[in-house]
């Protein structure tokens, strides 16, 4: 049976190879790929993140699920803290939404959709930067006081399948990206801007 600590550990590790792929992603839109190189690049890094933020989105729903019946009339901050975290979590599926509607007009476009691809794909990460970056963890107080470690292993929902196709999503980035977008070069942490 895997700890607590050990259950944790596996969140952040998903939540820190994303932030790798956001700032590769990020990287080639900075110095955008020749038409071909993007082709394959562009989509490698949409359906890694779109996978792993339809994760994160699970995740930090189920937290939400978990902790607001815990949280009494008594505590109009806490409850303000998942008003809010619920909505960023909402908008945060309205840019994925965004931008996997964007990937689909790109590949229609047979390569000639470049452009507005990557207009689309850096307003992405800018919500991306503000909503995720800013709000890790306001309510991590509250998890600390009322979760247990079943409470962590609902939340993270963690499979043998779920690792094994992160690993083959990341391995599609890596294969795909252009000099300087390789996603191993990249630390987690909130970058200097929102395309850094």
């Amino acid at each position: 049976m895997k700890s607590v600590e050990s259950i944790r550990k596996s969140i952040m590790t998903e939540r820190i190879r994303m932030s790798q792929v956001r700032k590769a992603f990020g990287a080639g839109l900075d110095k955008p790929p020749n038409p071909s190189q993007a082709q394959h690049f562009y989509p490698a890094c949409c359906e890694y993140l779109e996978s792993a933020l339809v994760r994160l989105h699970d995740q930090d729903q189920r937290i939400i699920e978990l902790l607001t019946p815990l949280i009494p009339d008594t505590a109009p901050e806490d409850q303000e803290i998942l008003t809010q975290f619920q909505s960023s979590l909402d908008a945060s599926r309205v840019a994925l939404e965004r931008l996997m509607a964007a990937l689909a007009d790109y590949r229609a476009s047979d390569g000639s959709g470049q452009d507005s691809f990557e207009k689309e794909a850096r307003a992405f990460l800018e919500v991306f930067f503000n909503i995720l970056g800013a709000r890790r963890h306001t309510s991590s107080h509250l998890e600390e006081q009322h979760f247990s470690r079943d409470a962590w292993a609902y939340v993270a929902d963690a499979s043998e399948t779920s690792k094994q196709r992160e690993q083959q999503l990341f391995a599609a980035v890596k294969a795909a990206a252009p000099e300087g977008a390789d996603p191993d070069l990249f630390t987690a942490g909130p970058p200097p801007n929102p395309g850094g």
